[in-house]
């Protein structure tokens, strides 16, 4: 079985008011000229909306096109923002199926991890800094993998830390995976849409 965990905000989309943060390669495919407003709950405004754009909207449609047809993984969209799970799935259907039914429907079925569901997990470390996201992600990564570990299964079924990868902009994010022998790919590099390809080269 393969993993596959996608953040969100400057590696699938990126908000209106955080463009300063993308790298120069991230800049040159964002497009502006769509965009969502994704539903955020906050404790003093109650529910705000966000603008939101798409990051290499084309390239990241036919990665999730290809890997749609591939039978043995699970997709994930994991982020530590608050944004609800149904407005996650209903801009990820915006952005990337491109009127595209049966990836609306994939998308449809795909997994939603946001800070809500992060903080649950792991209360004991509530405070939002860089690196305890980071050490959330992980874990909730790492327990995903022990679902799905069976030493009676073949390996070639087998949930592992070699089999799940994390696409993700934030170095504390990246540097935790690594430190877990789990594979990642930094969206801010000018090579992503090559190793977003090798990706898909190693899932049957």
């Amino acid at each position: 079985m393969w993993l596959v965990f996608f953040d969100l905000d400057q590696t699938l989309i990126c908000a209106a008011h955080e463009l300063g943060r993308l790298s120069e390669t991230q800049k040159k495919n964002l497009n502006q000229s769509i965009s969502f407003q994704v539903k955020s709950p906050t404790s003093k405004k109650g529910i705000v909306e966000i603008t939101t754009h798409p990051l290499y909207q084309i390239p990241h449609y036919i990665f999730f096109k290809e890997l749609s047809k591939k039978e043995d993984h699970l997709l994930f969209f994991m982020t530590a923002a608050t944004y609800q799970p149904s407005s996650i799935t209903q801009m990820i259907k915006s952005f990337f199926s491109i009127s595209d039914q049966d990836l609306s429907s994939y998308f449809e079925k795909s997994n939603i991890i946001n800070r809500e569901m992060l903080t649950y997990f792991y209360k004991e470390r509530r405070k939002n800094t860089k690196k305890t996201v980071a050490l959330k992600k992980k874990e909730m990564m790492l327990y995903w993998i022990e679902l799905f570990e069976d030493p009676h299964e073949a390996v070639s079924t087998l949930a592992s830390n070699q089999t799940t990868f994390l696409i993700d902009d934030n170095l504390d994010n990246l540097l935790a995976a690594e430190n877990s022998s789990i594979n990642y790919i930094d969206s801010t590099k000018a090579a992503y849409q090559q190793y977003l390809k090798i990706l898909l080269s190693k899932i049957p």
